[in-house]
């Protein structure tokens, strides 16, 4: 650290650059500098060279492997991504699916009750259609014995 400021975040184009985090094989004791790279002699914002500074941070290995293991981490993190939000959308059609079969069981539930109503309504209209069928037929018999009664008044009547 210089200045309480970690060099750290400074090193990382360089280490990029370097590609110490392509692949674990590729870092293997020391770092190999590319052909076309040139050394950077000084980091911005502090005193020293870039190889001062990185003896001051500490043992670059420990912290490449460091690097690695939290790159190993979030790989694993973003690979699991999907999965997890696989595993949310299924848990959210079973939870679906289990709303609709209990939705489905309590319309079952409600269309034979409104069927049983249906059907004492059903009964309850015929018997009032035999009782008004069984009425008009009394209604027409009276009629009839009404017209009878003032025929045979009349009958009588002209015979006396």
């Amino acid at each position: 650290r210089m200045d309480g400021r970690s060099i750290f975040p400074t090193l990382m184009p360089f280490l990029f650059q370097q590609g110490l985090f392509d692949e674990p094989e590729a870092v293997a004791g020391e770092v190999e500098w590319s052909d076309g790279f040139q050394a950077v002699d000084r980091v911005p914002g502090c005193n020293g060279t870039a190889r001062e500074a990185a003896d001051e941070e500490g043992d670059l290995q420990s912290r490449l492997r460091l690097l690695r293991a939290q790159r190993a981490e979030l790989q694993a993190k973003l690979e699991r991504g999907p999965q997890r939000e696989n595993e949310v959308l299924t848990s959210k059609v079973v939870s679906a699916q289990q709303e609709f079969l209990a939705l489905q069981g309590e319309f079952k539930s409600i269309k034979e009750e409104y069927n049983q109503q249906l059907e004492g309504l059903r009964s309850e209209l015929e018997e009032q259609q035999g009782a008004a069928d069984r009425a008009d037929r009394r209604v027409k018999c009276a009629e009839d014995l009404v017209r009878f009664h003032q025929e045979q008044r009349r009958m009588m009547a002209s015979h006396w």
